[in-house]
């Protein structure tokens, strides 16, 4: 880590996501050993949450969200929790940005916190189920804008016709829906 962390500065633009990735599976293999590491990390990879071009710095935005919440899984919530709040705003402002990758490494992150955070995420469903809702509804070429209407389309609840829910081809039967949560094996 010690000749990794300072290639952020020094890597030339189009190779910095590959150290930022390198450092985020660095953290993911070394779990809670990668403590020492945690806040000159996130001191250099945050600034990346703030990039707003596209093309490369996209990309790199969104190499470093991925980065963000895989130290955070790394180093556990208490460690992470001076972060969480402003880098869910951030990460919030990616959607808005109408990228199709930010909006998949916004879900990642969003997904990730939650295993961090367990019951304490609960707090944060009503802000990110609206996001998650919406991103269903757009495509990987969308330009990102849903109607807030067409935000659940295709969810009805468990006991409306059958046939009607045939007829439509955007319904989503829950009952069909594999969880991978299956006890019995």
């Amino acid at each position: 880590m010690e000749r990794l962390v300072p290639m952020i500065d020094s890597a030339p633009p189009n190779l910095k996501g590959t150290v930022v990735g390198a450092i985020g599976s660095a953290a993911y293999a070394a779990k809670g050993a990668f403590e020492p590491y945690f806040d000159v990390c996130m001191q250099r990879i945050t600034p990346f949450l703030s990039l707003k071009g596209e093309g490369d710095e996209q990309e790199l935005r969104g190499i470093a969200q991925d980065t963000v919440s895989t130290l955070a899984s790394a180093v556990g919530k208490e460690k992470f929790r001076p972060f969480r709040d402003g880098c869910l705003n951030i990460v919030f402002g990616a959607i808005e940005l109408n990228s199709p990758t930010l909006r998949e490494c916004s879900m990642i992150f969003f997904g990730t916190l939650a295993k961090v955070y367990e019951s304490e995420f609960v707090a944060y469903l009503p802000r990110v189920m609206p996001a998650v809702f919406a991103s269903l509804g757009q495509s990987e070429e969308d330009d990102g804008s849903v109607l807030p209407s067409e935000m659940i389309k295709g969810f009805k609840a468990a006991d409306d016709d059958e046939d009607e829910a045939e007829e439509d081809s955007a319904f989503v039967d829950v009952e069909d829906v594999d969880l991978g949560d299956d006890d019995s094996t």
